[in-house]
């Protein structure tokens, strides 16, 4: 059988000013459009999509660029867009730690690491029980002790953003 994948690109204005995100104007829309033989259809839907998606989701996040979001207003991550305040703006986060890198008690990092991998192949039990698909873990104690480290080795394992919420600039 033979397919034929196309990708577009194109920018989309938005109307709505009560849109989410706060920045207002243009958007890129990107897609993919697969084509294939109307008489390869009952065959090519269930093998191929099916490897479509396996793969997808064995790929999912290995190259992606993490990302960090703050809030601190006046601070470098802050700027005006088209008269519109972006008050979580991202920029690219590479962090070294890593789970390899970070020391502590060698259990307690293997609980860590599969209660993670756990949370993030159970997202559709999350999704099937109503649940918010959330995890928490609260760091505490002096400063230079490897809270930030161990929140950098969980995004890099991961490969999820972080989103810094500085307190005082909550109104």
């Amino acid at each position: 059988m033979t397919v034929w994948w196309t990708h577009s690109q194109s920018s989309k204005h938005r109307s709505s000013s009560r849109s989410q995100h706060p920045s207002l104007g243009e958007s890129d829309f990107k897609a993919f459009h697969l084509k294939f033989r109307k008489r390869d259809k009952a065959r090519l839907i269930p093998e191929y999509l099916d490897h479509l998606s396996r793969g997808a989701n064995s790929y999912s996040g290995k190259t992606r660029e993490i990302k960090i979001f703050t809030n601190q207003e006046g601070g470098y991550h802050h700027y005006m867009v088209g008269g519109a305040r972006r008050l979580w703006d991202p920029i690219p986060y590479k962090h070294p730690s890593t789970f390899d890198t970070l020391a502590m008690d060698p259990c307690l990092k293997e609980k860590i690491i599969a209660d993670l991998t756990s949370f993030r192949n159970d997202k559709s039990f999350y999704e099937r029980t109503g649940r918010a698909w959330k995890r928490g873990y609260l760091l505490y104690g002096p400063p230079g002790t490897g809270k930030s480290s161990m929140v950098a080795a969980m995004a890099n394992f991961l490969k999820y953003d972080i989103y810094d919420l500085e307190l005082t600039q909550v109104r």
